[in-house]
């Protein structure tokens, strides 16, 4: 009896044993997991970091070969490219970032200053091309604006494109062809929705307007007066980056008045 006694506590034994090992077995591969999905994590972030670094060289491609171009054509570069192709690559890269921004972009270039009917020109060419003491120091500093006007923009952005929301929903209120009736009346109960349950934020703008644009797309093929408008509009939501600005939120306003002054006939 003692001896049967014996075996019964080593097989519990054994099962605690097995339990603990399965436990411990669940633990590890519940921290296998979480490693494998932070690895993933990290090599998803590496990528966007890698495809950044991608664009901003892009950007600064385009600007070399900007300058390429003025030293073959031997002509003057306006001061306002250079200041739109460094935005340009700034904006750019801008889009690529998580919880971070660009906090600065300088550029310093050695040129010739050349004014022709009261404008600024820079006279880029090859070393050694200008004497030393007529070449100027152009530098370019680039910041980001404060947050509160930067935000205050986007309000006044987001606000316009509601206000163009509106007279939208009242151009499609109106008679419109009996063949694009159908089509209409959609592209009018979207448009209501979107101002019934407007974005929250300018980065909601893209998702919410969506509908809409499928709704006009639909009556701009009954419509082909329509269709440029149309078009246009579905440029400009595409073209809306991650943050976007009051520059890009009022261009998709313009948009949606556009394509509402076609509806309304005028």
């Amino acid at each position: 009896m003692a001896e049967l006694d014996f075996y019964r506590r080593q097989a519990t034994l054994a099962q605690v044993r097995a339990e603990v090992a399965e436990a411990l077995a669940q633990s590890l591969r519940r921290e296998r997991d979480a490693a494998v999905a932070e690895r993933a994590a990290l090599e998803r972030d590496n990528a966007r970091l890698k495809s950044l670094v991608e664009k901003l060289a892009g950007q600064l491609g385009e600007v070399r070969e900007k300058l390429k171009e003025a030293v073959a054509r031997r002509r003057g570069v306006a001061v306002e490219e250079i200041l739109q192709a460094l935005l340009q690559a700034l904006e750019a890269g801008s889009r690529g970032l998580r919880d971070r921004v660009i906090a600065e972009a300088r550029l310093d270039l050695r040129a010739a200053l050349q004014v022709e009917e009261n404008r600024a020109g820079l006279q880029v060419a090859a070393p050694g091309l200008f004497p030393a003491q007529s070449l100027s120091t152009l530098s370019l500093s680039v910041r980001p604006l404060p947050p509160e006007l930067w935000e205050e923009g986007r309000t006044r952005g987001l606000g316009a494109i509601l206000q163009a929301a509106q007279a939208l929903q009242e151009a499609l209120a109106r008679e419109v062809p009996p063949a694009a009736a159908k089509e209409a009346a959609a592209a009018l109960a979207r448009i209501s929705a979107f101002l019934a349950d407007p974005p929250a934020s300018p980065e909601a703008v893209a998702g919410a307007v969506k509908g809409v644009v499928d709704g006009l797309s639909s009556l701009a093929g009954r419509l082909p007066e329509l269709a440029p408008a149309a078009r246009d509009l579905a440029d400009r939501v595409a073209a809306l980056p991650l943050m976007p600005g009051e520059e890009h939120l009022g261009a998709l306003a313009t948009a949606l008045a556009a394509l509402a002054r076609e509806i309304a006939g005028g």
